[in-house]
């Protein structure tokens, strides 16, 4: 396909324009001289790993700016061109888009694949491949399969590929770069798990959402625990500037079977945590929500993640994020998930309720977010209420 060669025209032209800018200082040819033709020997595995070698190893200076808010994409494209420039050798290997053969982008640029129904066959999960070094878009994965990273300078994080089969766990979402948001985590199988968002950029980005838990099948054989939802990613982390990111929510537990089958249902999943800024910090990711079970023991909610700190001492308005509600059930509902704290701390979730009966348990309201550590006359968050009995 033609989008597969894109990025490696582009930095071979880049390429080719540094080495004939070097051609042309070197000053005029002497006339009538004539060079003496030299051999060209073929490229050896062993010539072509010291040139991913040294390529690595000049690389090296724009992953120390990793952290550096003031990169520009331009000088990122100069250093790009340096670097091919003087690796003729091995372009193949430091540039190019995944495959279905071979998923990863190229070492350095490259996007990442995304797998489809007819590239993953059979019943294996297929992860998607991770972008380049310093550019490319992750790939998303299929059957369960996780998410690719982006590169640090630019592009995508993958999602999570939703299970196909009964038992599986979606794929956990790829992490981000410098700046973007994390992968979005695959829903659970049957009676398995979310996957887990990826986490948001280093400098600032949103973390992923989790993926929901699989609900107990119908049959005895499948009956069982709902999947638990994935877990949030972390917002954006330490930055030298401004931004901040916000925690991904969690996904929610799955449902139990019916109650002739009973199983229990999943809990649901907590929510990211902030991430942390120089004027304020990101918001925390809200719990999801615990799953009903006819004929088991109702799903807890997961708890709100914690806001992010602002490193300026200026906390502005964070908030923890709200914990999710507990499930309902006839037997044992589910106890909602507590609030994250935040300089407003996140509200918890409502207890489940025990639907019929008079042996029902129900469900606990979670805990309010409080102000932690680092929010100074914080409010705190409101208590759940707990459930009605049958």
């Amino acid at each position: 396909m033609a989008g597969d060669h894109a990025p490696k025209l582009f930095y071979r032209s880049l390429a080719a324009t540094t080495l004939v800018g070097a051609a042309l200082l070197a000053g005029p040819a002497v006339a009538g001289a004539q060079a003496p033709a030299e051999p060209v020997a073929p490229v050896t595995r062993a010539d072509e790993a010291a040139c991913i070698a040294n390529a690595r190893a000049m690389a090296r200076r724009v992953m120390w700016s990793v952290r550096d808010a003031d990169v520009t994409r331009s000088w990122v494209d100069g250093e790009i061109a340096r670097i091919t420039a003087a690796s003729p050798g091995c372009l193949d290997a430091l540039v190019g888009n995944g495959t279905a053969a071979n998923p990863n982008g190229g070492i350095l640029v490259g996007n990442g694949y995304s797998y489809t129904a007819a590239s993953c066959g059979g019943t294996a999960a297929c992860n998607g491949g991770n972008g380049g070094l310093l550019r490319g878009s992750g790939g998303n994965g299929f059957n369960g399969g996780n998410g690719g990273s982006a590169g640090w300078f630019g592009g995508r994080a993958g999602h999570g590929g939703d299970a196909t089969r009964a038992g599986r766990d979606g794929g956990d979402g790829g992490r981000a770069g410098r700046l973007g948001n994390g992968g979005n985590g695959g829903n659970g199988g049957a009676g398995a798990d979310g996957g887990a968002g990826g986490r948001g950029g280093l400098l600032g980005g949103n973390g992923g959402h989790g993926g929901n838990g699989g609900n107990a099948g119908a049959s005895a054989r499948a009956a069982g625990n709902g999947g638990h939802g994935g877990n949030g990613g972390a917002g954006g982390s330490v930055s030298s500037n401004a931004s901040y990111g916000t925690g991904g929510n969690g996904g929610a537990g799955g449902d139990g079977g019916p109650f002739s089958v009973g199983g229990n249902a999943g809990h649901g999943g907590h929510g990211g945590n902030g991430g942390n800024g120089v004027t304020r910090g990101g918001h925390g990711g809200d719990g999801g929500d615990g799953g009903d079970a006819a004929g088991g023991v109702a799903g807890h909610g997961g708890n709100g993640g914690n806001a992010g700190a602002a490193l300026g001492g200026n906390a502005g308005s964070t908030r923890g994020g709200d914990g999710g509600n507990g499930g309902d059930s006839p037997l044992a509902a589910g106890n909602g998930g507590n609030g994250g704290a935040g300089s407003v701390g996140g509200s918890a979730g409502n207890g489940g309720a025990a639907l019929v009966g008079s042996g029902g348990v129900t469900g606990i309201g979670g805990n309010g977010g409080n102000d932690g550590m680092a929010w100074s006359g914080a409010i705190g968050g409101n208590g759940g209420v707990g459930g009605n009995g049958g």
